[in-house]
């Protein structure tokens, strides 16, 4: 959380979908907010930015699990990851990025009191995202003892048979 907050100029254009109990923000940026208050999480504010093309995007599986690994454990271009958890010690703060079949996605959840704080950190890893070379080294070795156990475990092996056929037969779908 050390980008320099810059607010959009205009206000969005508000419309209410009021099946859903939804609130829809269009920017002029082309950006949407959707915001929904719910009974089950008060005083808590879940938070998901989707953006890219996901998995339809990516030409291999094990690549998409690969980056999912390095970010969630890189911090970010001027924070190691060890050094984003000692800033939010003591905090409800939460995130991760994943990879859904459509869009990435990075996700936080924090209560409203820590609001602002959420939104310095995820807008600070949308600007500046951190990729670590230990990261990836330790992802790789869990990848490499994740082979090395399916070539010798039947139910593992069977496990990544059956993950490869449920993704149309294409190679690299499971690891």
């Amino acid at each position: 959380p050390y980008l320099v907050w810059q607010p959009e100029l205009r206000e969005p254009e508000r419309s209410d979908i009021a099946e859903l109990n939804v609130s829809r923000y269009d920017y002029e940026n082309g950006n949407v907010l959707l915001v929904k208050q719910t009974d089950y999480a008060q005083q808590q504010v879940g938070v998901a930015i989707r953006f890219g093309n996901g998995e339809l995007g990516s030409t291999s599986a094990a690549l998409s699990a690969l980056a999912q690994a390095v970010l969630n454990n890189s911090g970010t271009g001027r924070m190691s990851r060890e050094q984003v958890r000692r800033l939010l010690d003591g905090s409800s703060l939460s995130y991760g990025f994943s990879m859904d079949e459509d869009a990435l996605v990075l996700r936080g959840s924090a209560v409203t009191t820590e609001m602002e704080l959420l939104f310095q950190l995820l807008a600070t890893l949308m600007q500046d995202p951190g990729f670590s070379d230990a990261a990836r080294t330790r992802a790789l070795q869990r990848y490499d003892m994740l082979f090395a156990r399916r070539d010798r475990d039947v139910d593992a092996a069977f496990s990544h048979l059956l993950e490869k056929q449920m993704g149309g037969g294409v190679d690299g779908f499971a690891i």
